[in-house]
């Protein structure tokens, strides 16, 4: 019984890949772009990782700086950091590749939910066109001071 207590607690503690939890009902493409604080095309430049100070072995993020090419909804422009959690719900950019990213703003901080639209830009490139099309109807009602750069 020991045995099985031990290799039962051993497997519970292992780290396994999970499914995102996604809070909002509606990830149509329409609904995100309104509630997106920016939707842009950006490429990943560098990633730091946040380290966790309750967790030695873990960390908290990683902070991605990204370079803007294409702003079609909201003003950002250059290059600005992302903030992505280490949880679930974090959205992982690979350096040098580019994106198409809906950024929300989270208490002052750029983040991207990985349950949305946004992905690597040559597997989404309906989106893009989509996003594009969408920015022609909706109106650009962010402020530049909603987007804290």
């Amino acid at each position: 019984m020991r045995i099985f207590s031990l290799l039962l607690a051993t497997v519970l503690a292992m780290p396994f890949k999970t499914q995102a939890v996604c809070l909002s009902r509606d990830y149509s493409l329409r609904t995100e772009y309104v509630g997106a604080s920016a939707v842009v095309i950006a490429e990943a430049l560098s990633e730091q990782i946040v380290p966790d100070p309750d967790d030695p072995v873990g960390f908290a993020a990683t902070l991605y700086k990204v370079r803007i090419d294409e702003s079609i909804r909201g003003s950002l422009h250059g290059v600005v950091e992302l903030y992505s959690e280490n949880s679930s719900g974090r959205f992982p950019l690979e350096i040098g590749k580019k994106y198409i990213l809906f950024i929300y703003t989270d208490q002052g901080v750029l983040e991207v939910d990985n349950c949305g639209n946004s992905g690597p830009l040559n597997e989404k490139k309906e989106v893009v066109a989509a996003a594009r099309e969408l920015a022609k109807s909706v109106p650009n009602t962010q402020k530049p001071t909603e987007l804290g750069r």
